[in-house]
């Protein structure tokens, strides 16, 4: 039976530069013209920030700084498919440049079918990688402030958390609502938090403040209808009702969705 032979590097993260201890999270692999890369985690949405965050307090507060890198590498796996010798030679640069992100020794695996690669590639990573728990689920302020940096809305000029607008309407009192978050620079936006994992009249209470404080926020000209956004936490039939008030009133984005980011993301690249 024919075989194939791949080329992989442990893709490893330097903590602390000083004491030269590393560990592996991820593989980078090349074979025949193709190239393949996989990270810790990454079968389960937000997992490969989280495992990374896990690491360490210093990697905790610089998951941003991982998935850069991780774009990095998936640009670099991309690009050199079909040319091997500038992988391997960008790899290797990693080491010499400082990067808190280096390859390990290149090892050699024979893959007995072309089809099989990927076995291959995920064999080595148990190996190497290893297989990451389960932990427990997020819980959903997490998940938020995750969502809210994948969709990179926090890293736009004018992001604002917890302020008070007002409007001052002719001949009348001052309206005033209450944002978590908002745009409040160049396409401005304005956000609430509806959590239907409350019960009864605090679900009730959060959907008609999040009604009213939409249609003032469009009726004063702060926002327009399809940059106020709710970002709940769960959607099903028994909610339908809210869901419907809700939308009626702007967009509805459920963050426990894996891709909730490329969603909010979208609307606000409208």
């Amino acid at each position: 039976m024919p075989t194939v032979t791949l080329r992989y590097w442990p893709i490893q993260y330097i903590d602390n530069p000083f004491k030269g201890e590393s560990r592996n999270v991820g593989l980078i692999a090349w074979g025949e013209g193709k190239s393949y890369l996989k990270f810790a985690g990454d079968e389960d949405g937000f997992s490969a920030e989280r495992f990374f965050g896990s690491l360490s307090p210093k990697a905790k507060i610089n998951t941003w700084v991982f998935r850069e890198w991780k774009e990095w590498f998936e640009c670099l796996a991309k690009q050199m498919s079909n040319n091997p010798q500038e992988l391997e030679k960008r790899l290797v640069e990693l080491d010499d440049a400082g990067a808190p992100f280096i390859v390990g020794k290149e090892g050699l695996i024979e893959v007995p079918d072309k089809e099989l690669r990927w076995g291959g590639v995920n064999q080595v990573f148990k190996m190497l990688v290893g297989r990451i728990p389960r932990t427990s689920e997020m819980k959903f302020g997490e998940v938020l402030e995750e969502t809210l940096k994948r969709s990179e809305i926090i890293y736009k000029d004018g992001f604002e958390r917890d302020i008070e607008v007002t409007f001052t309407p002719a001949e009348a009192p001052p309206i005033s609502v209450f944002l978590p978050f908002a745009l409040i620079e160049g396409q401005k936006a304005a956000f609430k938090v509806v959590r239907f994992s409350a019960h009864g009249d605090r679900i009730v209470k959060q959907v008609n403040d999040a009604v009213y404080t939409f249609e003032k926020i469009v009726e004063h000209g702060f926002a327009k209808h399809e940059h106020c956004i709710a970002l709940i936490d769960q959607e099903s039939p028994s909610i339908s009702t809210f869901l419907e008030r809700l939308k009626l009133a702007g967009k509805v984005v459920d963050i426990s969705k894996g891709e909730s980011w490329r969603e909010l993301h979208s609307l606000l690249a409208a």
